[in-house]
């Protein structure tokens, strides 16, 4: 029974993950509160200026 919970629960963080690219991709912008609650489930931060890297 656990193994199917945690199952559950893994497709469907990758399912939101799927839709969350999905919806930047296409700039589907408008609704961006959707997109913030997505990013926020895995610790995203949208406003982090994502140009630090490896070649810092």
């Amino acid at each position: 029974m656990q193994f199917i919970k945690q199952k559950l629960v893994k497709d469907t963080k990758a399912q939101v993950k799927d839709t969350l690219i999905d919806m930047l991709l296409v700039e589907k912008f408008e609704e961006m509160d959707t997109i913030m609650q997505y990013a926020n489930l895995f610790n995203w931060n949208a406003f982090d200026t994502h140009q630090k890297g490896y070649f810092h």
